[in-house]
């Protein structure tokens, strides 16, 4: 058969991209050969393209008519199908093709996008390899098998996969992008900024690169930052709603609440997707304290979709801090049901049930933090510890959250050195020297150093899940801390003199909401006879000490307090000087637990899961007492109990 003058033109014209007189010259021939299948063929792939997928299938579909037999067409056919979200019709698809020609390197290759939108990642990592077989140096197939090793978890042999990548193609900036997210993976942010950096600079308005790197910059805190990310994306794609939905959760956690809220009404009219824009919303609401609305913005997202497994944790979320902890644990617990690795979830009914106080299944589900989206694990040669006799053994214990968590469950190094292990402790160099001396006599590893040769190792806060320790054996434990004596001696001297010294701690990290209580609202105990309050604030919170109310005085130590690069040497010394400390929920409160002295530590109405509910006392410090705000996290309430308890104290 002769080739008709007009498809040779609709050829040419697909050739020069231009799509739209490609289509006008597929169906002028098609008007005069109905069945001419190179035009159908050419006409469908071209609308495809050009976004018209329906329109597509019908000529696929007559195409298939004259040649079900054709891999070319089987697998564009399928890619169409994909775009239409009909992905098992697309995997029929391109196993036909695949059937027909095995060694179809393009038909693999887009089976593995498939099985990548449905998440079966090892069934795309198969197909992507098998593209791979065919074209080894192929960036694109390289950069796919990445992807799946990514979604997989396995990020150091995604990282080798994009560094391929990148060895054949430098400027491939899909691959940098992906590079980043597998450094994500691996908490090495710093690194994964610097591949989204090298991809914004190839392309400053890369809308991936973009978003990504505000996404990394809103784990490390930097709020202000991530703002000026999605500002330069919106400036070039301000209708993507899902971008106004991020910006308005950034909003959020500086605490700017109404803007926030603002925001998400754009993105609802730049048509983001309504449940996941809800779901935000009422996270948003929860931070703002405004639980009702919160509660019926998560009731709204379930209405719209009720297999919605985030809906129902930020349902949970919301209930959890209106203190209905029964129906915020069947929240998470349907969360997990439709979302089986949804360890976000996993983590709230850990922390649900430690705020319980039910330790052993607080315990199980604490467990699952260390499977998180975004979170990275150590990975360290050897087993992990399983809580077998340890006797003889070297045992290695690496922390991983905070200041407070370390110095809570620093704890432990004491109860595996009474089990006869050897416990090394490896540690962020601030707390080196605090826990050097710590009880159980740990030998001290930095993070980032070569650790010891030891037998087995265990993250530090999974002891009690190994152990299965519980309330009574952890309420047994006496102080396991120790402040240097030599230093306990110089800051005798140094402290004002008074009968009744207080240490006080107003503000923990200002990133975090609920430990923060006015400084001016100490007042009343500085006007207590014979009372001094000593601060032990470092850094935020500080500016309030310009602004004190008249007559109110609170002692600063210095600018040499705690100065230099150990944490907490002069704070520990300082308060084994002090008669008692009053602080809200933050390192301070730990330190003041593990060293055995009395503090008084002032809680939100819905604490941390550590210091559990409704009572005053905790089995973690036998020296420390819980006052609560009873309603509104109101600070005046608790700081009225502790001004009547202090009365009551130093007439005693």
């Amino acid at each position: 058969m002769l080739v008709p003058d007009t498809f040779r033109r609709a050829v040419a014209a697909y050739e020069r991209e231009d799509l739209a007189k490609t289509e006008r010259f597929c169906k002028t021939t098609l008007k005069s050969q109905p069945g001419y299948f190179d035009a159908l063929h050419l006409l469908a792939v071209t609308q495809s393209r050009r976004g018209f997928p329906a329109a597509a299938m019908v000529c696929f579909d007559k195409a298939l008519a004259l040649r079900p037999a054709n891999p070319d067409l089987l697998n564009n056919r399928g890619s169409t199908l994909s775009q239409l979200g009909r992905r098992d019709e697309a995997l029929a698809s391109y196993d036909k093709a695949l059937s027909l020609r095995p060694d179809y390197p393009d038909a693999h290759k887009n089976r593995g996008c498939v099985l990548m939108d449905l998440k079966r990642y090892d069934e795309a990592l198969v197909s992507y390899g098998k593209a791979l077989v065919f074209f080894p140096d192929n960036v694109e197939f390289i950069n796919n098998l990445g992807r799946a090793l990514t979604r997989l978890k396995r990020f150091e042999e995604a990282l080798s996969c994009f560094d391929d990548a990148l060895a054949l193609a430098p400027e491939y900036i899909d691959a940098l992008i992906n590079r980043g997210v597998a450094f994500k993976g691996l908490a090495r942010l710093d690194a994964a900024l610097d591949s989204y950096d090298q991809a914004l600079a190839l392309r400053a308005d890369d809308i991936d690169a973009l978003v990504n790197h505000a996404d990394v910059l809103n784990v490390l805190k930097r709020y202000q930052e991530a703002l000026e990310d999605y500002d330069r994306a919106l400036a070039r794609y301000p209708g993507r709603g899902e971008i106004h939905v991020a910006y308005a959760s950034t909003l959020g956690r500086l605490g700017r609440f109404d803007e926030a809220l603002r925001r998400y009404d754009e993105a609802i009219a730049y048509n983001s997707d309504p449940v996941d824009t809800a779901v935000n919303r009422s996270y948003t609401l929860t931070a703002a304290d405004r639980l009702d609305e919160a509660l019926a913005e998560a009731d709204r997202a379930l209405a719209m979709s009720q297999e919605s497994a985030a809906a129902h944790n930020a349902r949970g979320f919301a209930l959890m801090q209106m203190e209905r902890l029964a129906e915020a644990g069947a929240c998470y617990r349907r969360a997990v049901e439709i979302q089986t690795d949804f360890f976000a979830a996993k983590w709230n009914l850990g922390y649900l049930a430690l705020l319980a106080g039910d330790f052993a299944e607080g315990w199980r589900e604490y467990e699952s933090r260390r499977w998180q989206e975004g979170t990275s694990w150590t990975k360290l040669d050897g087993p992990e510890w399983q809580g077998q006799a340890p006797a003889g053994k070297t045992l290695l214990f690496y922390v991983e959250q905070g200041f407070g968590d370390t110095i809570q469950f620093a704890r432990f190094v004491r109860v595996a050195a009474d089990m006869g292990a050897k416990v090394i402790l490896g540690v962020y160099t601030p707390l080196a020297a605090l826990l050097r001396n710590a009880a159980g006599n740990p030998v001290i590893t930095l993070h980032g150093e070569r650790t010891p040769p030891y037998d087995a190792h265990l993250p530090l806060m999974s002891m009690p899940y190994v152990l299965g320790l519980d309330e009574a054996s952890i309420a047994s434990a006496p102080p396991y801390l120790n402040a240097e004596p030599e230093r306990v001696a110089a800051w005798k001297q140094r402290l004002p003199q008074a009968k009744f010294r207080i240490g006080i701690a107003w503000q923990g990290s200002a990133s975090i909401s609920g430990r923060a209580i006015p400084l001016k609202l100490f007042a009343r105990l500085s006007d207590m006879p014979g009372t001094v309050l000593v601060s032990l604030q470092k850094s935020d919170g500080l500016e309030q000490l310009a602004e004190l109310p008249p007559g109110m005085r609170v002692e600063t130590l210095g600018p040499d307090f705690d100065a230099g690069p150990d944490a907490f040497l002069d704070t520990a010394a300082v308060m084994m000087n002090l008669d008692l400390i009053i602080t809200c929920d933050t390192a301070i409160a730990h330190l003041a637990g593990g060293l055995g002295r009395p503090v008084w530590i002032v809680l939100k109405r819905v604490p941390d899961w550590r210091w559990m509910m409704d009572r005053s006392d905790s089995p973690w410090y036998p020296t420390a007492r819980l006052f609560r705000c009873k309603s509104d996290d109101r600070w005046e309430e608790p700081m009225e109990e502790i001004a009547r308890a202090l009365t009551a104290l130093i007439g005693a």
